[in-house]
């Protein structure tokens, strides 16, 4: 009998752990002043008063040092959800030359960006497809080794494809 007295608790404790609420904890930094700026596409999120901080990288890997940790994505490729048009880019990583090749069934205009990680650009063309395939070679031998963006947007139908590409040396 004494044993069925000193398992009621422990049954008691289980219960209420599976059904009790929990803490749940958001991002949130005190800092001397900061605040958000958004657009459309884009959100800036900033504090004031951390002077030394440092972001480290490997792979998918990322580590951010300090007290200020927004909630970001990076995209590397946005995929063309349509059947309008088909991208490939190659090589990547690149040294010396980049090849463009646009599938479509039809004659189509399109414009190709090429940014650098801050978001400038760097490189801009306009050029309209023949039906089938097209072939765009761009010269990447004068940029410095890093990461670098190439948006296509097909401007008749405002769609975009964006690819992260790697500058090697």
């Amino acid at each position: 009998m004494t044993a069925f007295f000193k398992i009621i608790p422990i049954i008691c404790f289980c219960f209420s752990a599976m059904h009790g609420q929990t803490q749940t904890i958001s991002p949130s930094v005190i800092s001397s002043t900061g605040g958000a700026i958004s657009d459309t596409a884009t959100v800036l999120n900033w504090t004031l008063g951390e002077t030394v901080i440092q972001n480290i990288q490997s792979g998918n890997n990322y580590l951010s040092q300090g007290f200020h940790q927004p909630y970001y994505t990076v995209i590397t490729a946005v995929e063309n959800t349509t059947a309008f048009f088909d991208v490939t880019v190659f090589p990547n990583p690149t040294a010396n030359i980049l090849n463009i090749i646009i599938n479509s069934d039809s004659e189509l205009p399109f414009e190709f960006f090429l940014f650098d990680i801050n978001g400038k650009i760097l490189f801009q063309k306009e050029e309209r497809t023949i039906a089938k395939q097209h072939t765009f070679i761009y010269d990447t031998g004068n940029l410095a080794t890093g990461l670098y963006f190439i948006k296509i947007t097909n401007t008749e139908k405002n769609i975009s494809e964006t690819f992260k590409i790697q500058k090697m040396h």
